[in-house]
């Protein structure tokens, strides 16, 4: 019997695939009314404390416009934005520069950043991180 193992192959902790349409995704973190996110916090989000991570309509909503005007969809929205987008408009809006990297020899291709994601002033005040899914391979 085999017993699956879970391994990330990005030391940044950051990589995405490509999907056929040549998008990729990322998740951008937004700023509670209150508190510290999720990321910075010491204790896991319960339903005891929730309250203290959510965020505001008007973050949601502001941040939406700012991604939008750079060309990058919300694909969906809560305490974070789940983002769509050409690389090239991920490149010129987090001042990174997509690299090609592949999990293994023989599997899909990835992209990861070549640093830490900058993110933009006038998205400061709504959003906390940005991330990007990590590559997980499953071997027997």
């Amino acid at each position: 019997m085999f017993q699956n193992q879970y391994e990330q192959k990005d030391h940044r902790g950051i990589a995405n695939i490509l999907n056929p349409n040549g998008h990729m995704m990322a998740e951008a973190v937004l700023k509670p009314k209150q508190g510290k996110s999720f990321l910075h916090s010491s204790e896991p989000v319960s339903s005891e404390n929730i309250n203290q991570f959510k965020v505001s309509n008007e973050t949601v909503k502001k941040a939406k416009e700012l991604f939008r005007q750079s060309e990058i969809e919300v694909v969906q929205a809560g305490m974070t934005l789940t983002l769509m987008g050409l690389p090239e408009k991920f490149e010129a809006l987090l001042d990174v520069k997509m690299i090609a990297s592949k999990a293994d020899s023989e599997g899909p291709q990835y992209l990861i950043p070549n640093k830490d994601p900058v993110i933009p002033e006038a998205l400061q005040p709504f959003v906390d991180a940005i991330v990007f899914p990590k590559p997980i391979s499953i071997k027997p």
